[in-house]
Parts: C-alpha cells; structure tokens; sequence
C-alpha cells in the first residue's frame, strides 16, 4: 500500500544545512517508514517538520507544555476531524526539533538520531504516547521496527 503524506520541512535556523545536510531527505524517509508501518493514514495528508533552534523550541516548550526549557521534539497533532484550514489536503499536524539539542544528545549519529526523532514525532500526531509505562514499551518497539526499515539500529540498547 502507497500512503501519500506531503511532506513540508521549514528551515527556522539555518544551520540545520551544515548540521545534517541532507535534512529534507531525511525527514521523508522517515515520516514515510512510519506511515507504511502504521498503516493508519487513509488518503492524501500532509505533515509539517520545523527545524528550529533551542530557544524557538524553549518558547513553544513553555507556551504548551508548561516548561520552560528546551526539548529535542515537540509534536502537534492537527485535529483530523475538523475542517482542514486553507489546504487542499487535510494536516497531520507539525513536528518541531531544536538543533542544539538534538546534536547533544547524538552520541554516535547525528543523522540517525535526527531520522529516530522524526519518527517519534510522527508516532505522537497519530496518537502514540510515552506517558505510561506500557505506552512507552509499545512506542519504542514500535519506533525500533522502523528504524530498521531504516537500516538504523536500536537507539535504546
């Protein structure tokens, strides 16, 4: 089954581009591993990535979430049963990561972590959450089978 996810990824800190190169490849091939592992999108949609720094990150981290430090991803899930708002497609909603962070916690790989958030933020617009433990468990196997439609190992050993 083809799933069809228009992918749009905003440049907030252009230092994305000398930090992972090839982010925009990336970031579909990840969101599409996720999409044709879940199985769950029906139709066209699109998907928003926000490549930003800490401190877009911080501020956003604070509005919604109530803490006010940064985080490495920060997902919104559109609301799919209302009208889609001025698109020709209905939205899955945006994913937002900030660079300094996501390059501290790359131990080995910055390319594959970043590729591992990207598929985390897409698990939470779908309703995947970490919050129990039992969510948690079920998220991470389900992360760690499309990393390695990604031929990228698993990031929690």
């Amino acid at each position: 089954m083809t799933v069809s996810v228009h992918t749009v990824v905003q440049l907030r800190s252009k230092e994305w581009r000398n930090a992972v190169p090839n982010f925009r490849a990336l970031c579909i091939a990840a969101s599409n591993a996720t999409w044709q592992k879940i199985k769950t999108i029906n139709g066209p949609c699109e998907l928003s990535i926000v490549l930003a720094n800490d401190e877009f990150i911080r501020k956003l981290n604070k509005k919604f979430r109530g803490e006010n430090k940064p985080t490495n991803v920060l997902s919104f899930p559109a609301a799919m049963d209302k009208v889609n708002m001025g698109g020709d497609i209905p939205s899955l909603g945006d994913i937002v990561l900030a660079l300094e962070t996501v390059i501290a916690e790359a131990h080995e790989n910055l390319s594959q972590h970043f590729s591992h958030l990207i598929v985390h933020g897409c698990l939470h617009l779908v309703g995947h959450d970490h919050l129990e433990e039992a969510e948690a468990v079920k998220m991470e196997a389900l992360e760690v089978e499309i990393l390695k439609t990604l031929n990228i190992k698993n990031p929690y050993v």
